[in-house]
């Protein structure tokens, strides 16, 4: 290619690539910036973008949109198009929050907008539970926690067939 013959895109493409590496708390180790509406950072593979990050506070990967779009965007053609984990006895694989007084999640579905995958076991769970969680158990029978503790006081939810 001709020096002077890159394009806004190639520009773009280039700024986003460059990778540093930072040992600071307010400084990320790779960051992409796309004002034109495109992507700011991009991978392929099989980790196609890998964040660590060994703070309590801090995260691996960040997403941000600083108008009305996503913050993190997923696209799958069949399989999970973003997947949160969690090991260990505490911690959520999916935290949704807002801050603004809307919602800390929402769901869309073609086929139901929610699915909850059943337990092996029947009737309530047991060990420590907090206010509000729902729990399915082997029939399909569903229960939420309406006071947390050690196993909870649950309620089972009634239903009528359609």
């Amino acid at each position: 290619m001709v020096a002077g013959a890159l394009t806004q895109r190639d520009m773009r493409e280039a700024k986003a690539a460059i990778a540093e590496t930072s040992n600071s708390a307010t400084i990320p180790a790779v960051q992409g910036t796309n004002t034109f509406g495109g992507v700011g950072v991009r991978g392929e593979g099989l980790s196609g973008v890998l964040g660590n990050s060994s703070g309590a506070t801090g995260q691996g990967v960040y997403g941000n949109n600083s108008s009305a779009g996503d913050g993190v965007l997923g696209d799958s053609q069949g399989g999970a198009a973003i997947r949160g984990r969690s090991f260990g006895p505490t911690g959520v694989g999916v935290h949704g929050e807002h801050f603004e007084g809307g919602y800390g999640g929402q769901f869309k579905g073609g086929r139901a907008q929610l699915r909850l995958v059943p337990s092996s076991r029947t009737g309530r769970p047991g060990g420590t539970h907090s206010k509000g969680e729902l729990y399915m158990d082997s029939n399909a029978a569903l229960f939420v926690c309406v006071k947390g503790g050690s196993p909870g006081r649950w309620r089972k939810i009634s239903t009528t067939a359609v």
